[in-house]
């Protein structure tokens, strides 16, 4: 993990630490691949229940 070692101990602010995520794994194809599958299942569920 990149950045200062303080800010592991500080508490993460959930949708900020989802952004950096998300542009670290943007820099790796797999990894996009990996949240856009991921991203698909969770949409594909959420349109199952909404079916039902």
């Amino acid at each position: 993990m990149q950045g200062n070692p303080t800010s592991i101990s500080k508490p993460f602010h959930p949708r900020k630490e989802e952004a950096i995520a998300l542009n670290r794994s943007i820099s790796h194809p797999s990894m996009r691949s990996l949240l856009v599958s991921r991203y698909k299942k969770i949409t594909r569920s959420l349109g199952e229940r909404n079916r039902l």
